[in-house]
């Protein structure tokens, strides 16, 4: 099977190397200058992140680590006006570690290919929601009242 290295395949070859935790995989799809963001990055949480790498690491700590995701959709992609952009909605479930409760986060990001890689991903999913999904509320509390 070809690779097409297109905004939609690369956000799907992303999700399922997700899915394998397929480190290797995710660091080849950004390269060493992709980008990640976290626009609504909650503390302790990096807002950038560059090299794919550092991202590989960095969702690996993660991944597996907090939450098993089992599965990841319905994935709605939205084209932009530039086509090397798109915008994606999808919600990722499965099981989180530490309680054996069920995961479920949604997600939207905004994608930009460059090059057959990933160039830069912006994250905008709720650190809020993703405390409750994964158990860690009063953590969150706790480190917010750290920043303030």
């Amino acid at each position: 099977m070809t690779q097409n290295n297109e905004p939609v395949d690369l956000l799907h070859r992303l999700l399922d190397a997700l899915r394998r935790y397929d480190w290797t995989e995710v660091e080849a799809l950004w390269g060493e200058d992709g980008v990640i963001e976290y626009p609504f990055a909650g503390p302790g949480m990096p807002e950038r992140l560059v090299g794919g790498r550092r991202i590989a690491e960095h969702i690996a700590a993660i991944y597996p680590v907090r939450a098993e995701v089992t599965d990841v959709g319905p994935v709605v992609v939205h084209r932009t006006e530039d086509p090397a952009t798109i915008v994606a909605e999808f919600t990722a479930r499965g099981r989180v570690v530490r309680t054996g409760a069920p995961y479920e986060l949604s997600y939207l990001a905004v994608l930009t290919a460059s090059g057959g890689r990933i160039a830069r991903y912006r994250d905008h999913f709720s650190p809020v929601a993703a405390a409750v999904a994964t158990g860690s509320v009063a953590e969150l509390a706790a480190a917010l009242a750290e920043a303030a």
